[in-house]
């Protein structure tokens, strides 16, 4: 008879290769375990092997669930650390959460500190444990929790046994030169500046930002050093736009400098025009489109994309009446379209 309040009943043999001990890169290439209904036998296989299993009419369900960055990190009233990690929101409140607790004498009624003030979206969060339910804790934040705001503060929660490489190895892991804390704090300290503003550094060393055209901020920077009598510029940029992007002022002239340091992969082409790319890009999709195919762009987050977005608008300002433009244009705004990059969405809203 089968003890089923005996632990042991449930370990079974899975040979240790067959244990993943890190993130597999390509999604797709997870191990897939699939049992032969007929014959009892297993095979195993990788996810990418499913479509070889379906057959006509077959029902796929598909688990759509997310792991969240549910990992955050809190302070107690007397300064000591504690680690939160999320597991269910309680009534779909995103301000009241069913948690687990790592941290000494953490009890119902304390209050622990999440200290963001120095991030605009977070800010300090106050956690306020209602309920100690033994093994897990009850806790009232004192602002939702939102996607937006665990994507920033949040880490992704890893079983135990994925492991990085390096430890899997028996090295030592690496200690990071920074971490996305400290990018974060290094907000504490932006000071921001006007283009054609002349900044002094120091008595003897001053900077002026010129607008690069590039991108939303990008600069072009003279420094201007003295050493004693002698004052020497050093002119420095990265990437310098064009003069026909319509979202972007045209790149300031320099007139002269002693040394100038510059970024030079395009130096020796030349571009389209603008208007010229949006048509390419609108035959090209459209096409696509037609075939019933799928178009997959990768694309700058800031800039590229929302400049194609203008130049698309502003060829049916000057095409409309162009029937096989209007057939075109159509058939692009039917189309779903997904931007994978909270980045992007974020950037196009400042534009």
């Amino acid at each position: 008879m089968t003890d089923y309040l005996n632990k042991e009943t449930y370990n079974f043999y899975l040979p240790e290769n067959l244990i993943a001990t890190e993130p597999n890169y390509e999604r797709d290439h997870c191990r897939l375990m699939t049992l032969n209904k007929n014959t009892g036998e297993l095979e195993h296989k990788i996810f990418a092997d499913i479509i070889n299993y379906l057959n006509k009419d077959d029902v796929l369900v598909l688990n759509d669930s997310k792991v969240i960055p549910a990992r955050i990190y809190a302070k107690k009233s007397t300064g000591g650390n504690a680690e939160i990690l999320l597991l269910n929101k309680v009534n779909n409140d995103e301000s009241t959460w069913e948690c687990l607790i790592k941290g000494k004498n953490i009890k119902e009624a304390d209050t622990l500190y999440l200290d963001y003030a120095h991030l605009d979206n977070v800010g300090n969060i106050e956690a306020l444990i209602e309920k100690d339910n033994i093994s897990t804790k009850l806790i009232k934040f004192s602002k939702p929790l939102t996607n937006d705001i665990l994507d920033t503060i949040g880490k992704i929660p890893l079983p135990p046994y994925i492991i990085q490489s390096r430890k899997r190895k028996g090295e030592e892991p690496i200690e990071p030169i920074y971490t996305a804390e400290d990018a974060a704090r290094c907000l504490e300290i932006f000071e921001p500046v006007q283009y054609d503003q002349i900044i002094e550094i120091t008595p003897e060393i001053h900077v002026r930002f010129n607008d690069a055209g590039h991108m939303l901020g990008s600069s072009i920077i003279e420094v201007w050093i003295k050493e004693g009598e002698k004052v020497t510029k050093t002119v420095f940029t990265g990437d310098i736009g064009n003069n026909d992007i319509p979202l972007l002022s045209p790149p300031t002239m320099i007139e002269d400098t002693d040394f100038l340091v510059m970024e030079s992969t395009y130096g020796s082409r030349l571009h389209m025009r603008n208007d010229e790319k949006a048509q390419i890009f609108l035959d090209v999709v459209s096409e696509t489109l037609d075939n019933g195919g799928t178009v997959v762009i990768p694309s700058f987050a800031v800039g590229r994309t929302q400049e194609i977005l203008y130049e698309i608008n502003k060829l049916k300002d000057e095409y409309g009446d162009d029937e096989e433009f209007r057939r075109k244009y159509k058939t692009i705004m039917k189309a779903p379209v997904y931007v994978d990059s909270p980045l992007a969405i974020s950037a196009t809203e400042v534009f």
